[in-house]
């Protein structure tokens, strides 16, 4: 291995090695001893000269320059997402700022991240900081995974961020913060995107306000495309893709649906699912509408998330019900694509309901032991501040940091519009916030199949009727409460205080956000 110039090194073979060599070369009468004690930026060299055989011996003190740090290493591991572009960006900006810290950004695509960081984890090479994989918070502390942030860290973002980004149980314990993610209870939010220029050949000159404006804009977006593009596109591939565009149809239909996921379409007032709701079978048959009409995207079930995303710009459908995120990647990826933004489709019969969601505030975390503390700490300070958050902010991505969600800093129309449908989240109650012990009730499940999004796949695929679906979904929902009680009696046998009641939230208001305030309104449950 090659060997640093370390500058004890240099010193060592600047006088003893090249400085003896030159010296060798002057005058033979004169000779030359010289001894080198190290301080933090200088040397005293003592010399003992022979002139004309009278010795003297000559202090000297030399300013030196001062050892250079060693560069600190931070490994940073996370999944392949929309944002990646914009990361490497900041990152650089970061590591221009910090000379001394090197972040080496690295991951995998998230239908392998889950078992790719288990494997560093179970290696012994865990990263510095890393993104959320599939173990709880409390999982990962018994298991010691995971350290709380710094201190400067929790001080600074407990002081810049609104209350609720703190959740005892979710990324809190004990008041230290253990994980964090900015992005709040707008992370449920969907948006319909679409392909300016395909609506424009097909003369379409307004976003589809209602179902009934949904399909008759596919149709016409397909007779437009001649074969060639169509009305919707989806991923189908990608379950999420089924909850997401039936969910959000639903969600308009219906006080308790999500365009989100299986967990947000949710009774908190009975503790059981609502995929099985009239609501979410007339969304999930409008949808069926679509695809017998012609207007949905051929290939759909061959492609994913992102591909399905691409297909937009790429011209091979006009709508396309995507995410939050999805804004950021066109920005991003796509920067000469022109498109609009619109709320999801209201039911023809008027809106009744909001789209619920439970917020995203605990995905990045640090690793314990790891020994780039100060690193940590900077680059952590640095990711959630206001740089990092307000550029983030105007490429189409929410952050709850105020200062970034500023009408000065997003001027993008499209990006406001966003910003705008995310108004329409209701932030659901947390069992875990109610009582932290519920986290091992969420360990202790067991995985159903086929889930939520399967059973919408199998629809989608023509493996199931609507009528199918129906009582799959009600059978599903039924099994989903029994496996819920059987893991809280289980755990209670075991001696963990938890109880089903800790899921029932009978203060619950659909339309409105649950607060903290709410929760301490709850009657004490018996454990």
């Amino acid at each position: 291995m090659e060997q640093r110039i370390t500058r004890r090194r240099w010193l060592k073979w600047a006088l003893t090695g090249t400085a003896g060599a030159v010296l060798a070369a002057c005058a033979p009468q004169v000779v030359k001893e010289t001894v080198v004690v190290e301080k933090e930026v200088e040397k005293i060299v003592k010399e003992t000269v022979v002139v004309e055989g009278t010795p003297q011996v000559i202090e000297k003190v030399v300013t030196a320059a001062p050892a250079p740090a060693q560069k600190q290493v931070l490994r940073y591991w996370l999944q392949a997402t929309t944002e990646q572009l914009y990361r490497e960006e900041m990152i650089n900006e970061f590591m221009q700022m910090n000379p001394d810290i090197e972040i080496q950004m690295d991951g995998t695509d998230p239908a392998n991240y889950n078992e790719a960081t288990q494997l560093l984890f179970a290696g012994g090479t865990p990263p510095d900081v890393f993104w959320k994989f599939n173990l709880t918070l409390q999982q990962m502390l018994e298991q010691e995974y995971i350290m709380p942030y710094p201190d400067e860290v929790q001080t600074y973002l407990t002081s810049a961020y609104p209350d609720y980004m703190f959740l005892n149980g979710v990324n809190m314990i004990d008041g230290h913060l253990y994980g964090f993610y900015p992005v709040g209870k707008t992370s449920a939010t969907r948006v319909l995107y679409m392909n300016d220029e395909l609506f424009d050949k097909a003369g379409i000159t307004e976003a589809p306000k209602t179902w009934s404006d949904f399909r008759n804009v596919a149709k016409q977006l397909t007779e437009a495309g001649g074969g060639q593009s169509y009305g919707l596109i989806l991923g189908g591939t990608s379950p999420w893709d089924y909850t997401g565009l039936v969910g959000s149809l639903a969600y308009t239909a219906g006080p308790m649906a999500s365009g989100n996921s299986e967990a947000e379409n949710f009774d908190w007032t009975k503790g059981e699912l609502t995929i099985a709701s009239d609501y979410m079978v007339a969304a999930l048959q409008l949808c069926m509408d679509i695809a017998e009409d012609g207007s949905l995207f051929p290939g759909y079930s061959t492609i994913s998330h992102t591909e399905s995303r691409a297909g937009l710009p790429s011209g091979w459908a006009g709508m396309f019900l995507g995410g939050w995120w999805d804004a950021g990647a066109y920005n991003t990826q796509f920067p000469e694509f022109s498109y609009s933004v619109a709320p999801p489709p209201e039911f023809d019969g008027g809106r009744l309901g909001y789209n619920l969601g439970t917020s995203q505030i605990e995905r990045v975390y640090v690793a314990k032991g790891s020994e780039v503390t100060d690193a940590i700490n900077r680059f952590l300070l640095f990711k959630f501040g206001p740089v990092y958050q307000k550029g983030w902010a105007r490429n189409g991505w929410f952050t709850t940091l105020p200062e970034a969600n500023d009408e000065s800093n997003i001027k993008d129309p499209i990006i406001q519009t966003i910003f705008k449908i995310a108004e329409d989240i209701r932030t659901s109650p947390n069992p875990v916030a109610r009582n932290v012990e519920q986290a091992k009730v969420s360990v202790e499940r067991k995985e159903l199949h086929p889930n939520w999004g399967e059973l919408l796949g199998g629809v989608f695929s023509g493996q199931l009727s609507v009528a199918d679906y129906v009582e799959q979904a009600q059978k599903y929902t039924a099994d989903h409460r029994a496996e819920l009680e059987r893991a809280i009696n289980y755990l209670r046998d075991e001696g963990v205080a938890v109880s089903i009641d800790d899921w029932i939230f009978p203060n619950w208001d659909p339309s409105k956000d649950y607060t903290d305030e709410m929760y301490a309104e709850l009657p004490p449950v018996t454990y």
